[in-house]
């Protein structure tokens, strides 16, 4: 469920905006009716052919937005899965447990790293098809997701000393996991915070106003990042 909830967000970004205008008014001052104006433009307009899903499939996975779009649960979810998993395993004292909830934690970590330059590359393209108040959230989507992303990598590299430490150092074993626990459990409300305002750019349903505060445009002071 969770992969065809990406897919289908993912179309989302990468659909075009549609434009609204206004009635088309022939040359005599009578408008148009909108079903004789869609009828007019259907018998200009060659039928588009049928596209395989296959094939619109393998153009999203060639754009930013989507691939950002789908990976962006993971580094929250691994991380909110590892803890259990590492509480678990210091509780029944069980090795591959704490092992598997480390590798999670450092797999996780990685994927944040995915998941902000996609973000960053998929930028430009997003901002300029959006209007407004979704830009504003997505500069405080974007200022959020760099200013925590360094948490993400701080908890991986203390998941893979309490993997070494399990290993070469036992005294160290229980504090090490508990650190990695500890900031594992920190980047999971962070990732939720990120993605709170990151729901906020195309679910305007989701909205109740612009973010309390301005963030500072990105295009601004980031652009060179977003390329």
């Amino acid at each position: 469920m969770q992969f065809f909830l990406a897919v289908a967000l993912g179309m989302a970004l990468a659909a075009p905006a549609a434009a609204h205008e206004g009635p088309m008014k022939p040359a005599g001052g009578e408008e148009k009716a909108p079903m004789k104006m869609a009828m007019d433009d259907a018998a200009v307009r060659p039928p588009r052919p049928p596209v395989g899903e296959l094939t619109v499939l393998r153009m999203h996975l060639t754009q930013s937005e989507y691939l950002h779009v789908l990976i962006h649960p993971f580094p929250i979810l691994g991380m909110a899965l590892a803890v259990p998993l590492l509480l678990f395993a210091l509780a029944v004292r069980s090795r591959g447990a704490k092992e598997a909830g480390l590798v999670l934690i450092m797999l996780a970590a990685s994927g944040a790293l995915a998941t902000v330059k996609l973000g960053q590359k998929a930028y430009d393209r997003v901002y300029n098809g959006i209007e407004l108040e979704s830009q504003q959230w997505a500069d405080v989507h974007m200022e959020r997701a760099e200013d925590a992303q360094w948490a993400f990598y701080l908890t991986g590299l203390l998941a893979v000393l309490a993997l070494a430490a399990g290993r070469r150092r036992p005294a160290w074993d229980k504090p090490a996991t508990l650190a990695a626990a500890s900031g594992a459990l920190l980047c999971s409300a962070l990732g939720g915070w990120i993605a709170h305002a990151g729901g906020q750019i195309r679910h305007s349903e989701f909205r109740l106003g612009p973010p309390v505060h301005d963030a500072k445009p990105m295009q601004e002071s980031h652009g060179s990042n977003k390329h």
